[in-house]
């Protein structure tokens, strides 16, 4: 699993000019070994950052360090006979059950594209600038129709911006 964690960090500078940001990419690699197989597979990865700190080590340094938690699936099909005996005494009976399973028949993926314009009560002061932002994903209901699945929903925005004097 290859990644990378994008990162803020805000700090008041020492002349007094107000609030400032630095931000930077903290990559990170994880391997995992797994036995040798010949069926085909796939692999399903949820990557979670648990905590981050920073510190200042010097005049012109920031450590930044964090711990990211990842979850790895390696899925692959297999199949499983069941024994059944051949032959049986009369006073045995073999029963036998159909138990329905969850199997996921196909997968896929879209992108969406969405523009919204915001308004902000009482509008921005001149000189604004974004650091960052952050958006949310909010399924409120899905439907088949036919052969199509139909998602609604919300997205979720949080935001910060940095006026020009610092604040």
């Amino acid at each position: 699993v290859t990644g990378g964690i994008q990162a803020w960090v805000l700090y008041k500078a020492e002349d007094g000019s107000g609030i400032r940001a630095v931000d930077g990419w903290i990559p990170f690699q994880i391997r995992w070994e797994f036995p040798q197989t010949q069926r085909d597979g796939a692999m399903r990865v949820c990557c979670l950052l648990q905590n981050m700190d920073a510190r200042i080590t010097s005049a012109r340094k920031i450590m930044v360090r964090g711990v990211v938690s990842v979850l790895a699936e390696a899925l692959e099909p297999v199949h499983r006979e069941i024994s059944v005996p051949e032959t049986l005494p009369e006073d045995v009976q073999l029963l036998r059950r159909r138990y329905p399973v969850c199997v996921p028949s196909e997968s896929g993926e879209k992108n969406v594209h969405m523009e919204e314009e915001l308004q902000i009560p009482g509008g921005l002061p001149e000189g604004c600038k974004g650091l960052f932002c952050t958006v949310q994903p909010e399924l409120t209901d899905r439907k088949i129709m036919g052969d199509k699945v139909v998602f609604r929903g919300a997205m979720l925005f949080h935001g910060m911006i940095r006026s020009a004097d610092g604040s």
